[in-house]
């Protein structure tokens, strides 16, 4: 990546943490005394975003990607850690600031039928945005409709525009949610699972779709998703994130040909293979357990799950590794802590992962 280009990121997070406080009772588990404990859903996660490029994050469900989408537009708000676009942060709460923000970092949801409004058509969902951001003329509204429809290929516009959501397939929804987003004109787009309720037959079209996008509008692009492939076949780069923390980074290549943690391999490993012709493939052991994100330890999370678990990940947390060429890893195999190499999706069990 150019230096020049690398210098501003178009988006920055830095340090984010998102804790979220947990109810106690005397039914529960929670001690009622001392402090009051809080699931750690986010717990110091840095990366940026470029204008042009795709950064794919992925993990299993529950690992906090999601969370990490809500703090970035804003509908969460973090415990610490900064946010900041074109190396300005988010100032104050009124109305006028938040708008602004809005109408530059916009987000795709998972479910496009929960995120559009049922009792309103087409039209009405597509034009709110543009007047609610002053976007365009109130005689050129018909002309940014169909430039709008157009941009995610659903042509005729006059076939689509006076429906309801619940006339128009999954696929078609989820492009009307992504025009709805491009309306404001947006900088940066979050696409939080965008595919993942879609029919298998229809999702190529709409990576392709946001792969486009990317390219020709020069968006910075943040791809969330549990399935390393799509995120191999349309992303950049790749951040992989498990309970809530960041183990491993680096271009989507080398992530996926030369994975380094043992939980970038089981994601891996847990994607079909068309070579393996239906072969059984192997499990992790019964007694793995996922962690305790409740004031959780200072350890390796993934210690109580990981083949190659060593005393010191008990211990300690590992601490960032460069391995070269903009890959990174979080993990003791790598800090001269033990012999052990980069592992292979092959030696990975595949138990859990969804």
């Amino acid at each position: 990546m150019p230096e020049a280009m690398a210098a501003v990121p178009t988006l920055e997070v830095r340090d984010l943490v998102k804790y979220f406080p947990v109810q106690r009772t005397r039914s529960s588990d929670v001690s009622l005394r001392g402090p009051r404990p809080a699931l750690h859903a986010v717990d110091g996660v840095s990366f940026e975003l470029q204008a042009g490029l795709m950064v794919a994050l992925v993990g299993e469900s529950g690992c906090g990607k999601s969370t990490v989408a809500r703090l970035i537009v804003q509908l969460q708000s973090a415990t610490r850690g900064k946010i900041l676009l074109d190396g300005n942060e988010l100032r104050g709460r009124s109305r006028r600031s938040r708008r602004a923000w809005t109408s530059a970092v916009q987000m795709i949801f998972q479910d496009p039928f929960s995120s559009l409004n049922p009792l309103h058509t087409v039209r009405y969902q597509l034009t709110r945005p543009l007047v609610n951001h002053q976007k365009g003329q109130r005689s050129s509204r018909e002309d940014q409709l169909h430039a709008l429809m157009a941009t995610v290929a659903l042509t005729p516009a006059r076939q689509f525009l006076d429906k309801h959501p619940h006339e128009l397939s999954g696929g078609q929804r989820q492009r009307i949610a992504i025009a709805r987003a491009l309306a404001v004109e947006p900088r940066v787009l979050v696409a939080d699972e965008p595919v993942s309720m879609l029919d298998v037959s229809i999702r190529l079209g709409i990576l392709n779709l946001l792969a486009g996008l990317r390219e020709t509008r020069r968006l910075a692009m943040l791809y969330i998703t549990h399935d390393i492939a799509s995120a191999r076949y349309s992303a950049d780069d790749i951040l992989v994130m498990y309970a809530g923390e960041l183990v491993e980074g680096g271009t989507s290549e080398e992530v996926t040909q030369n994975p380094a943690h043992p939980y970038t391999a089981l994601l891996i490993s847990s994607a079909p293979d068309p070579a393996l012709r239906g072969k059984q493939m192997p499990r992790l052991s019964t007694a793995s357990e996922l962690p305790n994100l409740v004031n959780p330890p200072v350890r390796c999370r993934f210690a109580s799950r990981c083949p190659h678990v060593m005393d010191i990940c008990k211990r300690q947390s590992p601490t960032r590794v460069e391995l070269g060429n903009g890959h990174w890893v979080r993990c003791f195999l790598f800090d001269g802590a033990a012999p052990v190499g980069p592992t292979k999706p092959t030696d990975i069990d595949t138990t859990n992962v969804s």
